[in-house]
């Protein structure tokens, strides 16, 4: 699996789909549940008809950012109900998006995509409300403090996406604006601080001034990455013949990902063309950006409608002709870079004082007026109570993602789901456990009886085994561990499964491998062929020493035992081959362990 370093588990198993599709629709009508309390809380709080003040008008130019990128928050939110997320976003997004990056940048991304492997279908969901929320908050926080605390949460949420994807791959090698570097969350970044400032503010020129250099500054310096030598843009070929610019590159993987097939030829063209006219794509590029960049330090409103000209069609081209929608190739989780780019740009040409929002105000008659001469409208007070009312909403939906994700990310558990998915679900049983006589690597003679009152937690492995036997011996010491104090009530017990390799020097040195010798509830017993055997016939572990070697050839199966000595769950311990699906299993475990604790 991309995500789990290859290991057991497949984007499309249909178990963790169908796990990832529930709990978005049992989440869903939380939010269904959340909107209808919040219209009755607006019915109940606005029939009192109360006058307010008349609300602050917005700014055009802010209007529109806050417009434009709440609806492109709510878009991120449904692009992250794709199947293959939950087990294709940590190494098919993350960890891909990195693989050119510095070492010390793939170990970053790497952190946050093990966090996403031991819960994934939990963290795909969160995404999905996280993001919803935020564009809603947006949309419909149009002035006060909700709107600029709006602002501050999509800043904060961007920049979190900005660290965990590597910087946006801004130190990857062949980084370039054109191809989607430096992310598109630090442009929803930069929104969210346009959105977080005074309202007041977007009344002077001088905060659209700010605003306009500093993404030009931005656009300068994209341009002069974009034209930098030695970095592959300005040729088309190697010797061979084989194309090496990584615009044509990023055109030709995009065209070959299924899609309509107009924009796969549309995008391959364009590829094709950058291949034999390098100088004139990266050329246009290098112009139009730089070009836009420098127009946006200068106040005339000509040079401004060329900057938002110029800069606007470069977006459209290299989103279309090469980000390929930002839609097609994978797992997209965004449309890519030029779209937030495209919209900072409309917003900040705007002007500073473009006409605002007009809001609809009864006459003012001296009846319509507080204490303090200032005019009231009487039952004019919903927009505002509507605000704090679905502000109110749009938190709680965040929420919804903030309070599992930080959960996940503070207790580093994992979801017991991958292990189980691997392995088929746990099975019920009632049925009495065979009694035994055996005996310990120090020849300390261990029976049925040695366990009552204890949960025995049985399974079988071979000691002179290299590979599965060794994973799950560490997954019963990390299951001890993740009992705690009850662990004193458990005892792990493993049989040995080898006809000729079974006697207590074996297991001795097995111990010692595994470092088991000193967990005091581990214990690993031998005995007689003829009573392992009937052990092995009573539990089926179908043991048969592997041909020409030592080995033996065993069924992973591992039984939890009663306090009583009845068996009651069966569990097939095969490992995976990930730590994240050892840590699962190990998870498993003590979930089947604990409701039959004394």
């Amino acid at each position: 699996m991309p995500g789990m370093g290859g290991g057991g588990l497949s984007t499309g198993n249909p178990v963790i789909i169908d796990a990832f599709h529930r709990l978005v629709f049992h989440q869903f009508l939380v939010v269904l549940a959340l909107c209808l309390a919040g219209s009755l809380a607006w019915l109940l709080l606005s029939s009192s008809g109360s006058p307010l003040r008349i609300p602050t008008l917005e700014a055009r130019p802010r209007m529109f950012l806050r417009n434009f990128f709440g609806l492109l928050w709510i878009v991120d939110g449904l692009l992250q109900y794709q199947p293959q997320m939950p087990l294709g976003f940590a190494g098919g997004v993350l960890r891909a998006g990195a693989e050119s990056s510095p070492l010390w940048v793939r170990n970053l991304v790497d952190s946050a995509a093990s966090i996403w492997d031991r819960q994934p279908i939990v963290l795909a969901v969160a995404v999905i409300w996280i993001q919803i929320g935020l564009g809603v908050w947006l949309l419909v926080a149009r002035k006060g403090v909700a709107s600029q605390l709006a602002g501050v949460a999509s800043v904060i949420w961007a920049l979190v996406i900005w660290l965990v994807s590597g910087f946006g791959g801004i130190l990857a090698a062949g980084a370039s604006l054109v191809i989607g570097q430096p992310g598109a969350s630090i442009l929803y970044a930069g929104a969210g601080v346009l959105l977080a400032v005074p309202l007041s503010w977007w009344q002077r020129d001088s905060c659209l001034v700010v605003a306009r250099r500093v993404l030009g500054v931005f656009l300068v310096a994209m341009s002069a990455l974009q034209a930098f030598p030695g970095r592959g843009m300005w040729t088309g070929t190697d010797g061979q013949g084989e194309a090496t610019n990584p615009i044509a590159l990023m055109a030709a993987e995009m065209a070959s990902v299924k899609q309509p097939a107009a924009t796969a030829w549309a995008v391959r063209s364009f590829g094709d063309l950058t291949t034999h006219a390098p100088l004139l794509v990266n050329g246009f590029f290098v112009f139009a950006f730089g070009l836009t960049g420098v127009l946006l330090f200068s106040s005339s409103p000509k040079r401004l409608r060329t900057a938002r000209s110029l800069g606007g069609a470069a977006t459209v081209i290299a989103w279309v002709f090469v980000e390929n929608l930002g839609l097609f190739g994978g797992l997209s989780t965004d449309p890519n870079t030029m779209v937030p780019l495209f919209g900072l740009l409309l917003a900040l040409t705007m002007g500073a004082k473009g006409s605002p929002v007009e809001e609809q105000v009864a006459s003012e008659d001296a009846s319509d007026r507080g204490a303090n001469g200032e005019p009231l409208v009487a039952n004019r007070g919903l927009p505002r109570l509507a605000l704090l009312v679905s502000s109110v909403v749009a938190v709680a939906i965040i929420a919804l993602g903030v309070v599992p994700m930080t959960a996940a990310w503070a207790n580093g558990s994992t979801d017991p789901l991958l292990a189980e998915t691997l392995n088929e679900p746990p099975q019920p049983v009632n049925f009495a456990s065979l009694p035994f006589h055996l005996h310990d690597d120090q020849g300390r003679p261990f029976t049925q009886a040695s366990f009552r009152g204890h949960v025995m937690v049985l399974t079988f492995l071979d000691p002179v085994c290299i590979n599965e036997c060794l994973e799950i011996a560490s997954e019963f010491a990390v299951t001890n561990e993740l009992l705690g104090a009850s662990s004193t009530q458990v005892d792990f017990v493993a049989v040995a499964a080898n006809r000729t390799y079974n006697s207590a020097t074996v297991l001795r040195a097995f111990n010692r491998q595994q470092h088991l010798e000193s967990q005091a509830n581990w214990h690993f017993l031998t005995g007689k062929l003829s009573e392992l055997e009937r052990m092995w016939a009573y539990y089926a572990a179908s043991t048969t020493n592997a041909p020409g070697g030592s080995m033996a050839i065993h069924s992973d199966l591992t039984y939890v035992i009663n306090p009583e000595g009845r068996v009651r769950v069966i569990v097939n311990a095969t490992p995976g081959e990930t730590g994240i699906l050892h840590d699962s299993f190990s998870e498993l475990l003590a979930r089947l362990i604990r409701p039959h604790l004394p």
